[in-house]
């Protein structure tokens, strides 16, 4: 089974962690040398200079000093530079979004704000929206040099139909067909539910097939049937789609079954290897 490592900095000592807070909560006496430090918890301290101390950043292992750092979580301290790493890495990882310090701790972009470039936040955000709105309610524009996600607000009704306009090509994109909307002579032609044009021909060496929670396209590269959906993590048999609980003597460990010309299982159980069902079209779990 293929698992995806998280993103998560080495842990500060506990002795670290309590002196880092015990300074941040003490206020200055005298207006001496004296510093604004930021913190989520207290947004404004006033700290002298000679009672900083050094801590290790989790992330890069630098030492900084208190008024360079930030408390993602109870367990984590990173610097200022090193914030920027992790919502990057949720970018450019499917599965790792949003970002997180540790798989127990989502980060709040509004809160890191002040930390990211006005490029990355809004790319984030933007990230966001698409990841939070159902799939079943996505769409995407129909413009293959773009593809850009377009979210919830641009969707209109033009002509009797509802198309959904980009913010990045301004390219309409009928929500119906998924086609670009050319005029209010377009005919709509739902898709059908099989498989799409561009989705390539299920193969031993090309194993592909959608999630069975959330739809989304998976593919199995190595390891045995046990899968994991990088997306939304639902465990599930590749071949039977049943929700993981162990092995079964129904399904093999590793591989495929024999399958006919139609796609079917062969055997008794004839269930179909893409989506799970009998010839008739039931569920047989």
């Amino acid at each position: 089974m293929n698992t995806s490592t998280p993103f998560v900095p080495e842990h500060p000592s506990r002795k670290q962690l309590r002196t880092l807070k015990k300074t941040q909560r003490r206020r200055s006496e005298s207006a001496k040398d004296q510093i604004t430090l930021g913190t989520q918890e207290t947004p404004e301290i006033v700290l002298q200079a000679d009672e900083f101390e050094l801590y290790e950043c989790g992330v890069c292992l630098e030492e900084v000093s208190p008024a360079k750092v930030t408390i993602t979580c109870d367990a984590h301290v990173v610097c200022n530079d090193c914030v920027p790493l992790f919502f990057k890495h949720a970018l450019a990882n499917l599965g790792e979004f949003p970002a997180r310090c540790c798989p127990q701790h989502a980060l709040q972009p509004k809160m890191y704000s002040h930390l990211l470039s006005p490029q990355l936040f809004e790319k984030y955000l933007r990230r966001a929206r698409e990841h939070f709105t159902k799939l079943s309610q996505r769409n995407y524009c129909a413009n293959l040099d773009c593809g850009s996600f377009i979210p919830k607000a641009n969707i209109v009704s033009l002509e009797g139909a509802e198309t959904a306009k980009c913010d990045d090509c301004d390219t309409l994109t009928c929500t119906g067909c998924k086609g670009i909307w050319k005029n209010k002579w377009h005919i709509c032609d739902k898709p059908a539910d099989g498989p799409p044009n561009w989705l390539p021909e299920y193969t031993k060496d090309c194993r592909i097939k959608r999630c069975p929670r959330c739809h989304i396209f998976v593919e199995h590269r190595e390891a045995c049937n046990h899968m994991t959906c990088s997306f939304c993590k639902a465990e599930f048999c590749f071949i039977c789609f049943r929700k993981w609980k162990h092995f079964h003597h129904d399904c093999p460990e590793y591989g495929d079954p024999e399958y006919d010309e139609d796609g079917f299982e062969v055997g008794k159980r004839g269930l179909h290897r893409l989506t799970g069902l009998t010839r008739s079209g039931y569920d047989v779990y």
